[in-house]
């Protein structure tokens, strides 16, 4: 009995080492383990490490550069400032700015100057016109007096149309060149098959204006409202409109002959209950030309041959709407007070002048 008590007691510490043993084991796994989680959260901590110091070297390059930045910025406002003392630059364009309701300085304005030209002692001279030989009325009188050196002429200029007018002095000078007419004169020398027609004005201008037409009347029928003993085969009637394209109350008719012109002025328009008295002969109109390239006088922009175009705000070599209106000069008489558009011009009044006294 004692040896089976010796013997149960053997086999229970025998137990107990084999749970000993088993639990060291565990506790070996658990401790490589956790030595495993060790190692790779080193591993991470190593690599956020990296990354920080990174980071921290870019901050400091990008802030180097915006000090950089900052240092040129405000050497590029001072350079500004300093030359901008009179006026700020302005980024809009000239036609943007006096568009604009804010807008405080002048504004560009149309400046006709009409005068009635005699048809009957003008010629109009058109087709292959060499645009050398009108540049300016000096030009044109100039090679006008190579063909005609007898014959002197009162006034001379181009229409927008690319026309040439010539008012001579006499009647009877006007018929004389429309006669002795070469087709040759005014062309270019150096192009053969180039020509010129002229014409006088009164053969052309059989016209009147028949003005206070109300705007909702066909001006059509205005042609039915002519004197009974006036031709009215191949009459035109034609609406002036304006820009806008409203129309307006008056309407210019193209006649047969001169006679019909007097007949008209003399009894005036009549249709139905409607009278219309107010008939005038149509005058082609002769204003102060101003080329809007140079903006000089005497010739148009289509005919100019300066290069490069001046500037009308400050008479630079720009255009108007990359002008930054700093200074204001009229290139034409030099003034400091208006632009060269401007009708109190000095030179502009001289034009003026030469036009009206040719009347």
């Amino acid at each position: 009995g004692k040896t089976i008590a010796q013997l149960s007691d053997k086999i229970q510490r025998c137990k107990e080492t084999q749970v000993f043993v088993a639990e060291g084991e565990q506790t070996n796994n658990k401790r490589d383990e956790n030595t495993n989680d060790i190692g790779e959260t080193k591993y991470k901590i190593d690599e956020a490490n990296k990354t920080v110091k990174d980071n921290n070297l870019l901050l400091l390059g990008l802030e180097s550069a915006t000090t950089g930045i900052s240092a040129d910025l405000e050497a590029i406002k001072k350079q500004l400032d300093n030359n901008n003392t009179s006026a700020p630059v302005l980024t809009s364009s000239y036609s943007d700015r006096t568009r604009s309701p804010s807008y405080q300085g002048p504004t560009l304005k149309y400046q006709p100057s009409k005068l009635n030209l005699d048809p009957k002692k003008t010629i109009i001279i058109t087709k292959d016109i060499d645009r050398e030989k009108v540049h300016n009325s000096a030009k044109i009188r100039q090679n006008f007096n190579q063909c005609f050196p007898d014959i002197e002429v009162s006034s001379a200029f181009v229409s927008k149309g690319g026309s040439l007018f010539i008012e001579l002095l006499t009647e009877d000078s006007a018929q004389e060149v429309v006669k002795d007419w070469q087709k040759c004169y005014f062309t270019c020398t150096e192009r053969h098959n180039n020509e010129t027609k002229c014409a006088l004005l009164a053969d052309l201008n059989r016209s009147i204006i028949v003005k206070d037409v109300p705007v909702d009347f066909d001006s059509d029928k205005i042609v039915e409202a002519l004197p009974e003993n006036v031709e009215k085969s191949s009459v035109k009637a034609t609406r002036f409109i304006r820009k806008d394209g409203s129309k307006m109350t008056t309407i210019k008719v193209d006649l047969n002959s001169e006679q019909d012109i007097l007949i008209c002025l003399r009894e005036g328009l009549k249709l139905d209950n409607m009278r219309f008295s107010k008939v005038e002969k149509y005058q082609p109109r002769q204003r102060v030309i101003q080329c809007y390239n140079c903006f000089k006088f005497g010739h148009v922009a289509k005919i100019c041959r300066q290069q490069h175009q001046t500037c009308q705000l400050c008479a630079e070599q720009h255009s108007a709407d990359e002008c930054h209106l700093q200074n204001i000069k009229c290139c034409n008489c030099k003034s400091e007070e208006h632009y060269a558009t401007s009708r109190t011009c000095s030179t502009y009044l001289k034009v003026k002048k030469a036009i009206d006294a040719s009347r």
